[in-house]
């Protein structure tokens, strides 16, 4: 056996062993190892998101107003999935945790 061949069949059975390594994470069902984080629907609203799209107001820059929106969104994913939670804990009749037990 020449040293080309030795070498083409080491690099094929290389190959071969990082197929079968890659493929085996893969094969599992995805829907199986992906959770639900929020089930409720999101409304798209067709409000800019970038501040060079968004209109000046009382004076503020385009971006200002973007940046209060974000704000006032993050507000309330807080307060879903704090509301989740609590939602959870109640339906495994589970005390939440740093809870005084009250």
């Amino acid at each position: 056996m020449h040293i080309k061949q030795a070498y083409d069949i080491q690099n094929q059975s290389f190959l071969l062993i990082q197929d079968s390594f890659i493929w085996s994470y893969v094969k599992q069902p995805a829907h199986e190892k992906i959770g639900v984080v929020d089930s409720q629907w999101i409304v798209h609203q067709v409000i800019p998101s970038l501040g060079n799209q968004g209109k000046a107001e009382n004076g503020q820059a385009p971006w200002e107003g973007v940046r209060a929106r974000c704000r006032q969104e993050w507000g309330m994913f807080q307060t879903r999935v704090a509301n989740a939670e609590r939602a959870y804990y109640l339906e495994h009749r589970i005390t939440p945790p740093n809870s005084t037990g009250a």
